[in-house]
């Protein structure tokens, strides 16, 4: 029997068959091949800021790896889950990123994610969108420019 960090027994996994261990070396293959949701939005950031010079955009931290003490702060100061990753207000635009190859679409965290998109859209009447990957983000603030121009 092993033990965590704390002295805690970790339970014992069993054994994956060959068609698990083939499965999910190939998504393992998958994810290293696909860019981070962090380079995706890096990239939009700075695209955004070579299109839009003088327009305001911020991140909004509110995920991530955390130790439990600034969660904690985070929490206490303000911070609120499942709020989209960037803000842009001079727009009333939310966007939130997501990698390319996103398949986690069924997470209770996800499914909160939407919740929010649809509480912003509806009470606040921002505009919210989900970008999966740069050229996604590039591609639909692109149209919501133009939408509002008409």
């Amino acid at each position: 029997m092993w033990l965590n960090l704390y002295g805690k027994p970790v339970a014992e996994k069993k054994p994956l068959t060959e068609a698990q261990a083939q499965s999910r070396e190939k998504q393992r293959l998958l994810h290293q091949s696909c860019p981070s949701e962090d380079d995706e939005q890096i990239a939009f950031v700075n695209w955004f800021g070579i299109a839009f010079p003088g327009v305001l955009i911020y991140a909004i931290p509110n995920g991530g790896s955390r130790n439990r003490l600034e969660a904690l702060k985070m929490k206490r100061t303000g911070t609120k889950p499942s709020i989209p990753d960037l803000h842009i207000p001079e727009w009333r635009l939310y966007i939130e990123m997501k990698r390319t190859m996103f398949s986690d679409k069924t997470s209770d965290a996800f499914l909160a994610q939407l919740e929010m998109h649809n509480h912003l859209r509806t009470q606040c009447k921002e505009t919210v969108f989900l970008a999966y990957g740069c050229e996604d983000a590039i591609r639909q603030v692109n149209q919501f420019r133009l939408n509002r121009q008409r």
